[in-house]
C-alpha cells in the first residue's frame, strides 16, 4: 500500500487494500473476503477516502530527489547505537534542539503507524494537522507537537560524528550528512482508497485495536 501511494502520486486512482497480513489500518478488506467486496463495489456500496501525502525535500542538496511518503518521514541514527542531535523548526521560528534516536513527522494517516509505537497521538484522517514525534528523547519533556498542515518543518542536523538517515515510509532511505537541512511539508498529491460500507476510521480502530470499552 505505502509503495503504490508513492508510486501513483499525481494520477490518484482508486485504490483497494487487501489485508494478507499485519495491522492494515490501511486495507480495507480481508484477503478472503475480496470476491465478494469486489462484487459489493461493482454494486456501488463504497465510498472514497482522500488521503493526503507529506514530502521531504533536501534544501541543502536540491539534487537530491524529493521523497514522498503516505504515513511518515523518518530523520533518525543508522547503525551506530548512539543518540543524534537535531533542530527542529516550524515556519521559521524554532521549535527545539533535540538529543533522540530520531523524529517521526507523519502526516495524519500515519498517526497509527510508527508515531504510534512512539507514543504519538491517534490523528483523524480527515485533520488537517502534520505531527513530530521524537524517539526516544533523552530530555523527558520533549512530547510530541501537532503543527498546521499548511506549516514548514524544517529538521537540520546537528551530528558529526553519528549517521544520520531519512527514511520515507520505512522504506526509502536518504543518507544525511551533517548540516543538511530537510523540508517537509504537506504534498500537493493525495490517494484515493475505496471504503466498503461500514468500513469508517473509528469502527476499523476499535476493531484493529481490540477496544471494547469497561466491564466495569
Amino acid at each position: 500500500m505505502l509503495r503504490v501511494a508513492r508510486d501513483t502520486a499525481g494520477v490518484a486512482p482508486l485504490i483497494l487494500g487487501v489485508k494478507v497480513g499485519g495491522l492494515g489500518f490501511l486495507t480495507g478488506v480481508q484477503n478472503d473476503e475480496l470476491p465478494r467486496a469486489l462484487a459489493r463495489i461493482w454494486e456501488g456500496g463504497f465510498s472514497i477516502d482522500t488521503r493526503s501525502l507529506i514530502e521531504a525535500r533536501l534544501e541543502t542538496r536540491p539534487e537530491v530527489p524529493t521523497q514522498v511518503a503516505l504515513n511518515d518521514m523518518v530523520i533518525g541514527r543508522g547503525d551506530v547505537f548512539r543518540l543524534i542531535d537535531l533542530s527542529v523548526t516550524v515556519d521559521e521560528e524554532l521549535l527545539t534542539e533535540y538529543r533522540c534516536d530520531g523524529m517521526i513527522i507523519s502526516s495524519p494517516t500515519g498517526s497509527t503507524a510508527y508515531a504510534l509505537a512512539a507514543g504519538g497521538p491517534i490523528v483523524s484522517p480527515r485533520a488537517r494537522v502534520l505531527m513530530l514525534t521524537p524517539i526516544c528523547p533523552h530530555t523527558l519533556s520533549n512530547r510530541p507537537i501537532i503543527v498546521d498542515s499548511a506549516a514548514s518543518v524544517r529538521v537540520t542536523v546537528l551530528s558529526r560524528t553519528v549517521q544520520t538517515i531519512l527514511t520515507a515510509d520505512g522504506q526509502v532511505q536518504v543518507p544525511l550528512q551533517p548540516g543538511d537541512v530537510v523540508r517537509i511539508s504537506q504534498s500537493r498529491h493525495c490517494i484515493r482508497l475505496l471504503r466498503l460500507e461500514g468500513g469508517a476510521f473509528f469502527t476499523t480502530l476499535r476493531r484493529k485495536l481490540n477496544w471494547s470499552g469497561s466491564n466495569v
